[in-house]
C-alpha cells in the first residue's frame, strides 16, 4: 500500500537552536565557492571514498538508467554504472563544471524531466540543508522522475549544536554546513518519500562522539555556537569567521580542554537508504482482472 504523504516535520528534527533558516539564494551563495569543490579534498578522504563506494554499490548496474540529484563536482556521480545513461544535475555552475560526464545545472524543486524517466534517481547530502516547503517539492519531484529505485544519502543521527557557529560581524547563528535538519530511524526518512518503502539500509563512516549528552548541552549552553569551517559563509551578511568574544573564547577554550577527557563512542557518520517504489493501486487491481 502506498504511502501517505505526510509533514516533514514529524520525522526529522529540525535545528531550534536559534539558527537562522537559509533562502536559496543564500545557498548558492555558499555553494558557488571554488574550493569547496575540489576534487583532492574528497580523493584524499578515506571515509568520503567509502561512502561514494557505498552508494554506488546500491545501484544496480545493470539499470539502463540513474539520475544524480545535487551531484555537486560529480565525487559519487562518476561512480555510479548504468547500460545507457548517468546524468547529474546540480543547482551550482562551479561545481558541476568539475563533472565531465552528463551535467543540467538544474534545482531540485524541479526536476526539467519527465515522469518515470530514469530507473534510480540518486539524491545525497541534500535533503539536511533544505528547508520543510523545499524538502516536500524536492521528494516530491523524486518519486515523480524515478522509475524503480530512490538512492538517499544524509548524515546519521547528527547533533546539529555541533555544527553550530555565530557569525563575528552580525552575530548571526547558523550552521557551519547550513544544515537544517538531522535524520535518524531509515522508516523516518523512507515515509518522506510518497509511493516508495525501504528496501535496505546501510550505515558508514566513522564519527567521534563525545558520549555525556549532559557534558554537550553544557558545553553549549556555556560557550555558546562554538564550530568553525573555511568554508562558513553567515546567510545574513556573508562574512566568514567565528564570534571572536574573548569571555566566549576562553569558555571554549576551557571546555574543549576538558572535552578532549571525555570518554568518546564511535558512530556511524551517513545512512544510505535504498527505496523501491510499490505496485501503483491502479495496475495492481489490472492485473488482478487480468488473471480472473
Amino acid at each position: 500500500m502506498a504511502h501517505e504523504e505526510r509533514s516533514v516535520t514529524r520525522y526529522v528534527k529540525r535545528n531550534q537552536d536559534g539558527a537562522r533558516s537559509h533562502s536559496a539564494i543564500e545557498l548558492e551563495r555558499y555553494y558557488t565557492q571554488p574550493e569547496l569543490w575540489e576534487m583532492e579534498r574528497y580523493e584524499g578522504n578515506a571515509d568520503q571514498r567509502m561512502r561514494a563506494q557505498g552508494i554506488a554499490e546500491m545501484v544496480d548496474p545493470e539499470v539502463d538508467s540513474v539520475l544524480d540529484v545535487g551531484c555537486g563536482n560529480g565525487f559519487v556521480t562518476r561512480r555510479l554504472k548504468a547500460r545507457k545513461l548517468v546524468v547529474g544535475l546540480d543547482p551550482s555552475q562551479e561545481a558541476v563544471c568539475h563533472f565531465t560526464g552528463n551535467r543540467v545545472v538544474g534545482n531540485g524543486t524541479y526536476l526539467p524531466f519527465p515522469d518515470r524517466s530514469f530507473d534510480v534517481v540518486v539524491c545525497v547530502e541534500v535533503l539536511e540543508h533544505l528547508s520543510d516547503d523545499v524538502l516536500a517539492r524536492t521528494v516530491r519531484e523524486l518519486a515523480r522522475v524515478a522509475r524503480q529505485h530512490i538512492v538517499i544519502g544524509v548524515p546519521y543521527k547528527q547533533d546539529l549544536r555541533e555544527g553550530m557557529t555565530q557569525c563575528c560581524k552580525c552575530r548571526t547563528r547558523y550552521h557551519i554546513n547550513l544544515h537544517q535538519r538531522s535524520f535518524s530511524a531509515p522508516e523516518d526518512i523512507g515515509c518522506l518519500v510518497p509511493s516508495f518503502s525501504v528496501e535496505q539500509h546501510v550505515l558508514l563512516g566513522k564519527r567521534l562522539e563525545i558520549r555525556s549528552q549532559f557534558f554537550k548541552t553544557l558545553r553549549y549552553a556555556v560557550s555558546g555556537p562554538f564550530a568553525s569551517s573555511p568554508f562558513a559563509r553567515c546567510p545574513e551578511c556573508g562574512a566568514s569567521g567565528i564570534d571572536g568574544n574573548p569571555r566566549r573564547r576562553l569558555r571554549r577554550w576551557l571546555l574543549n580542554r576538558v572535552a578532549w577527557r571525555m570518554p568518546t563512542k564511535v558512530v556511524p557518520a551517513w545512512i544510505i537508504l535504498l527505496l523501491t517504489r510499490e505496485p501503483d493501486l491502479q495496475t495492481g487491481r489490472q492485473a488482478k482482472q487480468d488473471i480472473q
